[in-house]
Parts: structure tokens; sequence; C-alpha cells
């Protein structure tokens, strides 16, 4: 039968009765159109939102002031490659301390956002970013930066999206407590789409094998220092709107999150 500017808009993950145009970016992936070119309502008939997968492909860490290197093993085929880089650093840094570059097996990352945390008041903070690149890179390709200047406790987590209809994030996100009071909670706010993927970046100070996690739940990878936890994290199958992800950590400290959605 008939189908209306409502319903595709509904099957791209919008809202029913919500404002839209044929032009927009989440429409017209539907159907593979280009931004301003002839459409007709007809392209649309089968057309279904397909949905993103996920998956963690690697990491590393180091207690030195370098890149956290790392080895990612890649599925055979097109992919978007997610780099999540976590850095301490000395407090007073600007952002000119974190990542100047981002490779996955020769080839460079795209920065799509970053997050520099620190106070005067505290010994240290955090520089937290994420890089992307579209390949078809398969097998074990190695992971490296350069640029950095940090005081060690660095660490990185790689994933893989798959079934994307873009390799421009959908959105990016970041949130920071350093200026306020040490909390054992900090909430960070993302855009996201129907069947989508989200991934996240979390860093935390506490003693004592503190540990992150997240409400709506993801699937985090923890790895921590002495003194601080850093923590990658993924999710599936994302609801469109703004989803609000409360992460905790088990003790009292300062948390710099950023985040991605992909579709």
């Amino acid at each position: 039968g008939q189908i209306s500017l409502n319903d595709i808009h509904v099957e791209a993950g919008g809202s029913s009765g919500s404002q839209a145009a044929i032009n927009d970016s989440d429409i017209r992936d539907l159907a593979g159109k280009s931004s301003g070119s002839q459409m007709a309502f007809s392209e649309w008939y089968g057309a279904t939102a397909a949905n993103t997968t996920a998956t963690r492909v690697g990491g590393g860490s180091t207690t030195t002031n370098q890149f956290p290197n790392a080895n990612a093993t890649l599925s055979t085929g097109n992919k978007i490659v997610v780099v999540v880089v976590l850095l301490r650093v000395q407090s007073g840094s600007g952002i000119s301390n974190g990542p100047t570059s981002v490779t996955v097996g020769g080839q460079s990352a795209t920065l799509r956002t970053i997050s520099n945390a620190n106070v005067s008041s505290l010994s240290y903070g955090h520089i937290n970013s994420i890089w992307t690149l579209e390949t078809t890179l398969s097998g074990t390709q190695f992971v490296t930066g350069s640029g950095t200047a940090t005081t060690g406790n660095n660490s990185c987590h790689i994933y893989e999206v798959t079934g994307h209809t873009s390799a421009t994030p959908h959105s990016v996100a970041v949130t920071s407590n350093y200026t306020g009071s040490a909390s054992t909670t900090d909430t960070i706010a993302l855009s996201q789409v129907n069947g989508g993927s989200a991934i996240f970046g979390v860093t935390a100070s506490g003693f004592g094998g503190s540990t992150l996690s997240s409400s709506p739940s993801t699937t985090v990878l923890n790895h921590t220092f002495s003194n601080l936890n850093h923590a990658g994290a993924h999710k599936d199958n994302t609801t469109a709107g703004t989803t609000a992800y409360t992460w905790t950590n088990n003790q009292s400290g300062y948390f710099n999150i950023v985040a991605a959605s992909f579709k």
C-alpha cells in the first residue's frame, strides 16, 4: 500500500508524528540516497533500518608515559574501527598533551571527540578521546598513536562496528566532574538511533581496585591501575532519542567520559 513520510521516519528510528523531511540523513540512509538527490517515495518500499553490531577486538595499556599500543583482530569486510584512548596527564595539561594521531594497520584514523579533564587542585587529570577508521583491513593490525605527553597509566580499547550506514558517528558526547566534587557517579547524555551501537571510554580515580558499571547496562571491560580505573564499554540495539547513562564507581572520585553512537 501507499507509504507516508511518517512511515519512513518511524522505520528510520524517529517518533511517530514528529517533524521530518525527506532529505533528513536518517531517512536518506534507509534508501542509500545522497543529500539533495532526486527521490521518490517508491524507493523506500521494503527499506529497513539495519542494526549495527559493536565488538571489542583489542586493547592495551602501559604504566609508562607512552601511547598504549595494542593489536586488534579485525573481521573481513567493511567496518568502522573505533579506538578509545584514555591518557593520564599532569594537572594543568592542555589538549595538546593528548594524541595528535592514531593509526590502525598504518591507516590514519579520524579524531571524533576529545575531553581534557584536569584542574590545578588535583595532582593529575585525563585526556580521553575517540578515533574512527572505516576500512576493509582484516586480521591482526597494530594500533598506535603519537604526540602524547602523559604521566603513565594509559590505556586504549578497540572496537569494530559492522552493519553501519555511515562512517561518521551519529553523535558524540563528553562529560566530566573534575571542576566539581568527587562522586561515585557521573552521567553522560548520548543521542542514539534505533538499532544502533554506542561506545564509551571512562576514567575515574579510586584506590584498591575500583570498578565501573553503567545504567542502562553496557558491556564493560575494566582496567584497574593502582590509583584509578579505566574502562571501555559498548552497547548494541540502542533506542532512538537521547539516553542518559549513569556511570558508577565503587569509590568516590573524578570522572572523565567520552562516548559515540553509530548507525
